[in-house]
């Protein structure tokens, strides 16, 4: 039976856990079929059994329409309020300008790569620069390719080497998709089935002007390390954690049906071992886009990531009987809101994270933008706000840096600069309060860097001030989230007078201070974490 209890064409075996469960998975693809009995070990314990089996193999959510707006306003309400855990799936997985599948597309070559010939029914040939097939004839996939090599008696290990080549030597771009979820920047943790890199390059291309600085890890069930490094509300760079491993040239990623359930078994067994991910997979609600498991191995999948019984984080509603059908094979599943329902919406993957971008751009008017000069300051103030991002920069750059403290405060942030006319000639106890505001009380740091600071003299205040900033830049993990770069003018890159460690950091553009949106709201947000841990750590009766 389907997950669904429809029956399965051409009756195959099942698979049979232990314990007494049974459930047929279907190897069937075009030309085609594979039957054969498998043993899978699942937690002995009887409830996970029965609950697996009594409700993840019976539930048929209702689907929802891609119009319903009460639906997009909880999803959009809960993305903004930061929790919302998007998992990306292979159908999201395009690239190009013609938004070819990735995966058929490799299917194709790994079967070009292992000396297969085409399947029966799929003998023409996609086109080798965007992968699409002519309409009409049916992509491979990648489980097809793996049990057709595997029926041949070739080499297991044979298949993720030639793959990851593949992958490799391929120059492919994000499609429009990962372009478009990259956008929001509401999402710093991203889950993807997927093994490839796609989601990597969108997110360093619409957030860090290409700069590799969003981070990802891969689960291995083999490795020492697999948690995530914190939890999701600490994280500075956007990361993204490949569930079902990343491409190597050993057999530690899933390349097809078989390996993606030994992962999610797998899986399911480490979560003591994985707090962070486990929390935040069970804390968070999940937007699952794009999956393209059997109906009863998503349900597993979503079964392990709640780590709960699916009958108690729905409604009654949810478990409503309706005629037996699957979930599509490529679907949009909303795992979370205020009724904590599962929202199936039957829609094309692709254009509902574009249409989902473009909603959420709509709700956050933009940053304002003006190459005219910002409106005046108020009176200067020698006293540096408690948490505030503190400016270093040259007295004749003070133009631009009224810019960038007039976008930043645009984006929500509390800033300060200097703007005693005398700063350089300040007395001692001025001096001791901007280093005691440096070392001890501001949030974040900025570096002004232009052609004044890289050619004018050196006992300017700014570099006493990038010096203390380099002290405290010690006590954070990797020196990362406090000491930000920026430059306003055409001033030579790398810079000569910036402290050696940081040396290499990325240098966020900002001409004339016109400072990105993607950059203010980064520093809203380090800001915004900033001040929650200081408040916590404070003793309230």
């Amino acid at each position: 039976m389907t997950a669904c209890g429809s029956p399965i064409p051409g009756g195959h075996p099942p698979i049979r856990i232990r314990g007494g469960t049974q459930i047929k998975l279907p190897f069937e693809r075009p030309g085609l079929k594979i039957w054969q009995t498998q043993e899978i070990t699942l937690p002995s314990s009887n409830k996970f059994s029965y609950e697996f089996r009594r409700k993840a193999l019976s539930m048929t959510p209702q689907p929802d329409s891609v119009t319903d707006e009460a639906l997009w306003d909880d999803l959009l309400d809960l993305i903004e309020d930061r929790r919302v855990i998007p998992v990306i799936g292979e159908s999201l997985l395009t690239f190009g300008p013609e938004d070819a599948p990735l995966y058929a597309w490799l299917a194709r070559r790994l079967e070009e790569q292992l000396g297969l010939p085409p399947a029966a029914g799929s003998s023409v040939a996609a086109c080798p620069h965007c992968g699409v097939a002519p309409s009409g004839s049916p992509e491979p996939t990648l489980t097809a390719v793996a049990c057709r090599h595997l029926l041949a008696n070739g080499p297991r290990n044979l298949i993720y080497s030639r793959l990851t080549r593949v992958l490799h030597s391929a120059a492919l771009t994000p499609g429009s998709a990962l372009r478009a979820l990259a956008t929001v920047t509401d999402f710093n943790l991203f889950i993807t089935t997927g093994f490839d890199s796609l989601l990597l390059q969108a997110l360093d291309a619409a957030r860090h002007h290409g700069q590799p600085l969003t981070r990802s890890f891969a689960y291995s069930p083999g490795a020492e390390t697999k948690d995530l490094p914190s939890r999701k509300r600490d994280l500075i760079h956007p990361v993204i954690y490949h569930i079902l491993g990343k491409a190597t040239t050993t057999p530690d990623y899933a390349v097809w049906e078989e390996d993606a359930l030994e992962f999610i078994c797998q899986l399911h067994n480490h979560m003591p071992v994985m707090p962070h991910l486990a929390r935040d997979l069970n804390e968070h609600s999940l937007l699952v886009l794009g999956l393209n498991f059997s109906d009863w191995l998503v349900r597993f999948f979503l079964r392990v990531a709640k780590q709960d019984a699916l009958s108690r984080i729905q409604t009654h509603n949810s478990l409503a009987e309706g005629p037996p059908c699957s979930v599509p094979e490529s679907m949009v599943m909303f795992f979370g809101g205020v009724s904590r329902n599962i929202h199936i919406v039957r829609c094309d993957p692709v254009e509902f994270a574009i249409e989902l971008a473009r909603r959420w751009q709509a709700r956050r008017p933009p940053l304002p933008v003006s190459h005219d000069s910002p409106p005046p300051l108020s009176a200067p103030s020698r006293l540096v706000p408690d948490g505030a991002i503190f400016i270093s920069y040259a007295r004749e750059d003070e133009s631009a840096v009224r810019m960038l403290k007039y976008r930043l405060e645009a984006a929500g942030c509390i800033v300060w600069f200097d703007q005693d006319p005398d700063r350089n000639r300040s007395g001692e106890d001025y001096e001791r309060n901007m280093e005691d505001a440096i070392k001890h009380n501001c949030t974040a740091f900025i570096s002004v860097i232009s052609r004044t600071t890289e050619h004018g003299r050196e006992e300017r205040s700014c570099f006493r001030e990038r010096n203390w900033a380099e002290e405290r830049s010690d006590s954070f993990p990797g020196r990362e989230g406090f000491y930000f770069p920026v430059v306003i003018d055409d001033a030579n890159l790398p810079p000569r007078r910036e402290p050696t460690a940081f040396a290499s950091r990325h240098i966020e553009p900002t001409p004339g201070g016109q400072a990105t949106e993607a950059f203010c709201r980064r520093l809203f947000e380090i800001q915004t974490l900033r001040l929650r841990e200081r408040h916590a750590a404070i003793p309230h009766p």
